[in-house]
């Protein structure tokens, strides 16, 4: 029987600051985990960093791809989640950048099991809340969800679809939803790996938010995917962008519905459908089918902004 937990952890060129996460993975509580990396063709040091690593762990880390260009983080953390083994008791996703508080694991762990206890074999996820911190790890906000002012409660399959509240490295999920989230063969369409994960178990399973920050989330100049603190301004550039990426969104729901028709129920169906050929209806047919199917993004400026560019 492997470890309880596996540890997916993609890297690109993270030389920089890797080593400080395999240190705080290293210092974990929860002592029963696997780490395994991907490599996207770094061209730096980073895996003699890992290799480093793995001299002083040798049972306890696998590197699974080395070498070659995948293309990016959702192109190599899907490539994590289809090749690392099954037989864990969860997984957990880990960015190269960060740095993991001593009981992130213990305590997520712990929060999936509860849920997974009362769900049976269903998809189950459990996500956290983190630090927000600068390149130096000063202090930038003490809470992910309140500097990005998301609503980790807002996980419905309708409010999924235009915002999500999962980061990736908050994310721990069983052996089922990783697998249904690894279907797709084509990841055309599909935004990123965190938002499909988050889609897939909104839709067939359960999720439990731990309101606790677990790691300090790193924001430095090389952010593939950022936080941004919300305000005026950020609010002002977003509006520049939200029209092509509601379009997005609206490709992601149709690919959804491509992979999963044969499970998903008539009434989610519908949902996603309608949310894919959106386009099609009046401007007025538009904001009445968000209105009535409760999809809807967080805050009154967010969703004036989402009934303006629909």
């Amino acid at each position: 029987m492997p470890e309880t937990v596996a540890i997916l952890l993609a890297t690109h060129n993270g030389e920089r600051y890797i080593a400080e996460q395999l240190e705080s993975i290293g210092r974990q509580t929860h002592r029963d985990w696997h780490l395994f990396v991907s490599d996207d063709g770094s061209s730096d040091g980073t895996l003699r960093v890992v290799e480093g690593f793995r001299s002083q762990n040798p049972d306890k880390v696998t590197i699974v791809s080395q070498g070659h260009r995948m293309g990016g983080a959702k192109e190599n953390f899907f490539h994590l989640m289809r090749v690392v083994p099954r037989g864990f008791k969860a997984y957990c996703f880990c960015d190269q950048d960060d740095r993991w508080l001593p009981e992130k694991i213990e305590k997520t762990l712990a929060a999936l099991e509860a849920i997974g206890s009362e769900s049976g074999d269903c998809p189950c996820l459990a996500f956290c809340d983190a630090r927000v911190v600068g390149a130096d790890l000063g202090l930038i906000d003490s809470s992910f969800v309140s500097f990005t002012d998301v609503d980790p409660a807002a996980t419905s399959l309708s409010e999924l679809l235009v915002q999500n509240p999962i980061s990736g490295a908050e994310v721990m999920v069983n052996e089922r939803a990783l697998e249904l989230a690894s279907r797709p063969s084509n990841l055309e369409g599909i935004d990123m790996h965190d938002q499909w994960l988050g889609l897939v178990v909104s839709a067939f399973g359960k999720m439990q938010y731990v309101d606790e920050a677990l790691f300090e989330y790193r924001q430095h100049g090389d952010n593939e995917v950022g936080a941004k603190k919300m305000g005026l301004g950020s609010i002002i550039s977003k509006a520049r962008i939200a029209k092509s990426s509601l379009r997005k969104k609206e490709v992601q729901a149709a690919r959804f519905v491509e992979e999963y028709r044969n499970i998903l129920s008539r009434s989610q169906t519908l949902l996603l459908e309608g949310f894919a050929s959106i386009e099609q209806l009046s401007k007025i047919a538009r904001i009445e089918f968000l209105r009535k199917n409760g999809v809807r993004m967080n805050g009154l400026l967010r969703n004036a902004g989402l009934y303006a560019f629909v």
